[in-house]
């Protein structure tokens, strides 16, 4: 998951940290708009303290594919909300 969203060029994404699948993703904006799109868009995410950072908690058994759609649903929403 790590790789995909490193690699993904998500607009506005620093870093993707944490640990197992728990993964918490650094942006230079808030994300509060991300995260209501997200969830209009079917994908539930958090947010933390900072509000620079995305937080992601997926099931144990979550799929190569899985993962592969919700990056693609960050990249989408961000990129409607950012631009490129």
């Amino acid at each position: 998951l790590r790789d995909l969203l490193v690699n993904a060029g998500i607009p506005g994404l620093v870093e993707v940290r944490g640990l197992g699948l728990l993964v918490g993703i650094e942006f230079d904006r808030p994300v509060k708009e991300l995260v209501g799109a997200l969830v209009k868009d079917g994908l539930i995410t958090g947010s933390s303290e900072n509000k620079q950072v995305l937080r992601l908690i997926p099931p144990l058994v979550i799929g190569q594919e899985h993962c592969e759609e919700a990056v693609g649903m960050m990249d989408a929403a961000a990129r409607r909300l950012w631009g490129s």
